[in-house]
């Protein structure tokens, strides 16, 4: 389910917080959330993001992309053989 909602920032200024949750039989398997600065934006993202993660395999699919950009993250600029193995996974 997506919901969005609108949040004070420190400096004062409003911004729009997106989240989405996907439950399989009363279990959640996957929560993501994301701020933006625009109430359109963060609508948008939130449907496209549950539209893609209602699909087969969509979770799954999701949970291994943040894997993989976690690992290419952590490996640094320097790491080109750490992500010429990972270019293959995602």
């Amino acid at each position: 389910m997506a919901t969005s909602r609108a949040r004070r920032r420190q400096n004062g200024s409003l911004a729009y917080l997106a989240e989405v949750r996907i439950k399989k039989d009363g279990r959640l398997v996957h929560r993501e959330s994301k701020t933006f600065d625009k109430r359109r934006a963060a609508t948008e993202w939130a449907a496209r993001l549950e539209k893609d993660l209602n699909k087969p395999n969509g979770v799954p699919r999701r949970q291994h992309q943040a894997l993989v950009d976690s690992l290419r993250r952590k490996a640094g600029a320097g790491a080109s053989t750490v992500n010429n193995e990972l270019s293959g996974c995602a």
